[in-house]
């Protein structure tokens, strides 16, 4: 979060190695990030945490709804950075309601995805668009530098002096321009 007295930056990362993530996580972070720029917890959010302490649970999807509605209204511009959409797990429809709760309060979202999720448009309609893509170069250069980084390639590649360039084209013709290093 960049600290600055009425703007909020946010971010939320999704990774598709983290199956056991509800919207609840996401939403409190969003609600955590927003206070830490405050110089003192809101009674309201005091009040909600001593029910949920007491009671042994945790606020639900309404609540943290509620309260991030409640305290973005102490920011005049609100960013919030959703980075690796289509990482996201969609099982649960995790994505879905992740984009519909953001919809809820006014904010500028910075969206990171591959271009397969259509999700986005669907929420929000017509959008500003950056496809970026790696080059062909790029690709090539990276993977060149891990085959020599990694030590397990080194030992098949002492018995076939081929095989370091079979890899780089068979990834470089598969990738389309996306690499998840």
């Amino acid at each position: 979060m960049i600290e600055t007295k009425d703007i909020a930056v946010t971010f939320i990362y999704c990774s598709s190695t983290e199956s056991n993530v509800h919207i609840e996580d996401f939403l409190g972070s969003l609600l955590r990030q927003f206070l830490r720029q405050q110089s003192s917890l809101p009674v309201e959010i005091k009040s909600v945490y001593k029910r949920h302490v007491k009671d042994g649970t945790r606020p639900s999807v309404h609540e943290y709804s509620e309260l991030l509605q409640s305290q973005a209204r102490a920011f005049s511009n609100i960013f919030i950075i959703l980075d690796a959409l289509d990482e996201c797990l969609e099982e649960r429809g995790l994505r879905d309601h992740l984009l519909s709760e953001l919809q809820k309060f006014p904010s500028q979202l910075l969206i990171t995805s591959r271009p397969h999720i259509s999700d986005i448009t669907r929420h929000f309609g017509t959008l500003n668009r950056l496809e970026i893509r790696a080059s062909e170069t790029d690709i090539r250069q990276y993977l060149r530098m891990r085959i020599d980084k990694e030590q397990r390639l080194q030992q098949l590649i002492k018995t076939n002096s081929e095989l370091p360039e079979l890899i780089v084209q068979t990834i470089v013709q598969n990738v389309d321009g996306m690499l998840d290093p």
